[in-house]
């Protein structure tokens, strides 16, 4: 079997890597979905809607704005527009920093272990699901923005044509020390004996 001549090329392949981790960040969405309906599903079996925004209120407005994220990159990407990816990369980082605060949150919450009763073992402690769902779909959004920024800032065509002309400065000359005209002790005594 013959290779293939049409192989595509670096740049072509980094042209096209926002859009595949905007692939990537469309599961992970669906993931955090998940688990953030989840939560809210447990809140509203016993407890009043006030109960629940502090465990998902801030959740649910960074799962739709990331919704809404993802949506202007990949219009941006897919135009080609340069001048909107620095502002959208800035508005990605922040929303990376908060999946990771919001990932900690759910992952360190002290109602996530659970104390489950069964008729055969007794009483046994485990971690809710719920839990590592919402924090695993978090930790992949951020991963997913976190490499979204650098691909959005990073112009690969002025990176290619800045290389070309790169030289290392030349380093300046150190000065030279004098010499001293006497360098151990017995040439020293025999200097000061003929002065």
């Amino acid at each position: 079997m013959a290779p293939s001549s049409k192989l595509p090329t670096t740049e072509q392949l980094l042209k096209y890597a926002p859009l595949a981790l905007l692939a990537f960040g469309a599961l992970a969405w669906l993931v955090t979905l998940g688990g953030v309906s989840a939560l809210q599903a447990e809140c509203g079996v016993g407890g009043a809607a006030a109960d629940c925004r502090p465990k998902t209120g801030l959740s649910w407005w960074s799962l739709w704005w990331q919704a809404f994220l993802l949506l202007a990159v990949a219009g941006t990407v897919a135009a080609g527009v340069r001048s909107a990816r620095v502002p959208a990369a800035v508005l990605v980082g922040l929303n990376g920093l908060l999946s990771i605060l919001l990932a900690d949150r759910h992952l360190s919450d002290p109602v996530r272990s659970v104390t489950r009763y069964s008729i055969a073992s007794g009483a046994s402690t485990t971690t809710d699901g719920r839990y590592d769902a919402c924090a695993a779909g978090f930790i992949m959004t951020a991963m997913v923005n976190l490499l979204l920024v650098s691909l959005l800032t990073l112009d690969f065509a002025e990176v290619k044509e800045a290389g070309k002309d790169l030289k290392l400065p030349e380093m300046p000359k150190m000065p030279q020390l004098p010499k001293k005209a006497a360098s151990s002790p017995a040439k020293a005594g025999a200097a000061a004996a003929e002065v």
